[in-house]
């Protein structure tokens, strides 16, 4: 499983705040969200405001967007939407600004049970990170409404705040158990060196609570704090609690989220994991229209104990609630092609999520940055040729995976091995042959199995086929090749790096200049760095996926000691805080910090990221995620380097 921590807008991680979290130790992480871009400076004139300054429930709230403030990205002209999520719940909804002088304006009701609305302004082209609004909902007695210093805690998320925050809204509501979980949350950042200890010391008035007053909210922060510190049976034995009490309540579907995240980050094994799996699908199954539950089925979609039936019914009810979301008829299209479903519906579903996702609708959803969706299109077009090939709709599925390439600037193999496919089954071995050979190159393990059928295809059974798969191996490292890669990867054809293609292919263009220092006082740049391979890690403290790959990335270190290659890992963290981890989990690349801008000079938008760069200086591989065996797949890459 790979796993991957996207730059996104706060919103996201104030969305997602209930997510996920992470492991003792680590810094901040939200499942796979987490790091939001850096705000410009603020200036007396802001970009965004709201009226009246203590909304209640029942009420509208003005929002206003300024396109002539200083630090204002958008203009008049431009056609501006404003995404609103409500706290608790998460409810959300969105509205065009309209014109009214020189600003632009919307009005949106505060729904009932509201204590907190998060407001952020986008095109379909982009976000503006300086309009972003947290509004706290007050009640008819003029105090705060519940969940409102709660959210505010998580929107400031700083440590000087933090506990006021904490502490006014236990005062007011002390039946908000939930907040402990995002406070230990908080902390897992500011106050990392002392969780341990937080968590211990809290949890037994918790315990007590439970016995005489028990909640999903209660159970839902005993399960995150028991999962922070290392109890997984226990942290699940309250999951299996909340599900049999509560099936229906969101903070029981969110357990199920922080339970994943620690199964990842902690590596667990056991039967805790299947137990909890087998828990989801029960629940999908259940209860198959709640609101709540469906976004299990982002989970489970391809769980052989769902039945298609279910997860038909699940996406259906989400379509009916959410008919501009892309996602559900993704969800659809997935668990057909997994459970022998019609291709026929299968493709009519995923067809109108693909429309809706290039029209930019998950944006309203949960992609205001854009990001995600930037890594969904190629996931929709790839499925769909899948889906094509199976139906015999040769021509459109080969359309689909060449997109899928085209628009996925992520080294992809397994869009070779898709291809491959369509061409065996068009009959034309070679062209399948050709991109089976470059896939299997770069350590995909499908690609053999492609081969093995192109041969037995050819000669009509697989006598003599490890002879075959020799030959045609010694013949590409022989003849494609070098410094600019294995085969056609480092053809002509392949797209420019600037465009964002190239897909599975190499030859992305020239690496960015950097001059850089590590933590060990040694200069760094890529001019001195020509006629070596070099191989670049983007990571931050508090991205679990990051945390997990480097066990198998320092035996990588050390298998290629004495060869030509390099390996530099830029962190976005400052150099105190890396030394401090350094000195707990060893990282053996050269470590270089506060490395924000590098990343964005790489067109890093994910966490953790690999970018391999070729002898001439050029980049070669993009891989974006990490999992416990990354090494394994960097592994045949950097070969093809050397060669």
């Amino acid at each position: 499983m790979k796993e991957i921590c996207l730059m996104s807008a706060l919103v996201l991680a104030v969305l997602m705040c209930a997510a996920a979290g992470p492991a003792i130790g680590a810094d901040i992480e939200i499942s796979t969200v987490i790091s939001a871009p850096a705000q410009d400076e603020p200036t007396n004139a802001p970009v965004a405001r709201y009226s009246p300054a203590q909304p209640k429930r029942g009420e509208m709230v003005e929002l206003t967007y300024d396109p002539g403030a200083p630090n204002a990205v958008f203009t008049v002209t431009d056609k501006i939407h404003a995404i609103y999520f409500f706290f608790p719940g998460g409810k959300k909804g969105h509205v065009q600004l309209e014109p009214k002088g020189d600003l632009l304006s919307a009005s949106i009701p505060v729904a009932h049970g509201t204590g907190y609305i998060s407001v952020y302004f986008i095109t379909m082209e982009g976000w503006d990170r300086n309009a972003q609004l947290g509004i706290m909902v007050y009640g008819p007695d003029g105090k705060p409404a519940r969940g409102a210093n709660h959210q505010e805690m998580m929107m400031q998320f700083a440590p000087d705040t933090y506990l006021s925050y904490f502490e006014k809204e236990r005062a007011l509501y002390p039946e908000n158990y939930a907040i402990y979980r995002d406070k230990w949350f908080v902390e897992s950042a500011v106050k990392k060196g002392e969780l341990e200890a937080i968590i211990k010391r809290e949890l037994p008035a918790l315990e007590r609570a439970a016995e005489s007053e028990e909640s999903a909210e209660l159970l839902f922060a005993l399960c995150y704090g028991n999962l922070l510190l290392g109890h997984e049976e226990a942290g699940r034995k309250l999951l299996f609690r909340m599900a049999e009490g509560y099936p229906l309540d969101i903070y029981t579907v969110t357990a199920f989220s922080n339970y994943d995240y620690m199964v990842f980050s902690n590596q667990w094994k056991a039967d805790g994991p299947d137990e909890v799996r087998k828990l989801g699908v029960r629940l999908l199954t259940e209860h198959p229209e709640a609101p709540t539950v469906r976004k299990l089925i982002e989970r489970y979609s391809s769980e052989e104990g769902l039945s298609m039936e279910t997860a038909a019914a699940v996406c259906r009810a989400w379509i009916r609630d959410e008919p501009g979301n892309p996602h559900p008829y993704y969800y659809f299209a997935r668990a057909a092609k997994s459970k022998g479903g019609d291709m026929k519906e299968a493709e009519a579903m995923l067809s109108r999520g693909l429309d809706l996702l290039l029209q930019g609708k998950l944006r309203f959803y949960e992609d205001i940055s854009g990001t995600l969706t930037a890594f969904r299109v190629p996931d929709f077009f790839s499925l769909r040729a899948e889906i094509r090939r199976e139906m015999g709709e040769f021509a459109d599925a080969l359309a689909d995976i060449k997109a899928a390439q085209a628009l996925n600037k992520e080294t992809r193999p397994d869009y070779l091995v898709k291809e491959a496919a369509i061409w065996t089954e068009l009959g034309f071995y070679a062209k399948a042959e050709a991109g089976l050979v470059e896939a299997h190159l770069m350590g995909e393990k499908e690609a053999e199995a492609g081969l093995r059928e192109v041969y037995a295809r050819r000669h009509g059974d697989e006598d003599g086929f490890e002879a075959y798969l020799e030959g045609l191996l010694e013949k590409a490292n022989k003849g494609g090749a070098g410094a600019s890669g294995p085969g056609r990867a480092g053809s002509a054809t392949a797209a420019s790096a600037g465009s964002g293609a190239a897909g599975a292919r190499m030859g992305r263009g020239p690496a960015p200049e950097f001059n850089v220092k590590t933590l060990d006082g040694a200069e760094l740049n890529v001019s001195d760095l020509r006629g070596k391979a070099v191989v670049l890690n983007f990571w931050f403290i508090g991205c679990a996926p990051c945390r997990v790959e480097m066990p198998g990335l320092n035996k990588l270190v050390e298998e290629f000691t004495g060869e030509e290659v390099v390996f530099i890992a830029f962190a976005t963290d400052p150099a105190d805080k890396l030394k401090e981890f350094l000195e707990v989990r060893p990282f053996d690349y050269m470590i270089v910090p506060e490395s924000a801008e590098i990343a964005r000079l790489y067109g890093v938008s994910a966490f953790p990221t690999h970018i391999l760069i070729n002898k001439n200086g050029e980049i070669a591989y993009f891989l974006t995620g990490g999992s416990p065996d990354r090494h394994d797949q960097l592994r045949p890459l950097i070969k093809n380097l050397l060669r």
